[in-house]
């Protein structure tokens, strides 16, 4: 019982007089283990114009990171999560085209089972894939306008973010 009278009454010393005895641990931020860079072949097009964004991933940690390649999920196009929005910061709609690349276009937009094969691959230390996404076939780039792009993805830690880029599409 002295013990814990003791431990109570630095306590509440150290806390009269300003010092604080215990203090609160914070976790690190985690590291990533990938990262991703997108470009563009340019930042201006015309409605209706073919447009094309590269994703580049490396592995930046010393162990092997599991992804699976593009074209080979049963329900996406590419192994990247994107964000496209318009001027407005409003998410830009996948086209007809889109939604059914990507398996959601049942009814309510539910992800369906497309033909292909799930395996996965592993990319080791240093090392780096590219991929490319229609951008314009995919998402409806229609309206005038300006539009940012961005690709993220699941490291097993973190939700890892590109760089974000600035698309002009002119009438």
């Amino acid at each position: 019982m002295k013990p814990l009278f003791a431990l109570v009454m630095v306590t509440m010393a150290s806390l009269l007089s300003g010092n604080s005895v215990a203090q609160v641990a914070q976790s690190a931020p985690a590291e990533s283990k990938i990262s991703i860079t997108i470009k563009i072949a340019q930042s201006t097009i015309k409605v209706g114009s073919n447009m094309e964004v590269e994703a580049e991933m490396k592995n930046v940690s010393t162990e092997g990171v599991g992804y699976v390649p593009a074209g080979t999920m049963s329900f996406s196009t590419t192994s990247f999560v994107w964000d496209i929005r318009d001027s407005a910061s409003k998410p830009v709609p996948l086209t007809e085209y889109g939604l059914k690349a990507n398996c959601l276009d049942s009814p309510g937009g539910v992800p369906r089972i497309c033909a292909g094969s799930t395996f996965g691959d592993i990319l080791e230390p240093g090392k780096s894939f590219r991929q490319t996404l229609a951008l314009s076939k995919e998402y409806d780039l229609s309206k005038p306008g300006k539009y940012t792009v961005q690709a993220s993805r699941f490291d097993g830690k973190t939700d890892v973010k590109s760089n974000t880029l600035t698309l002009a599409v002119m009438p």
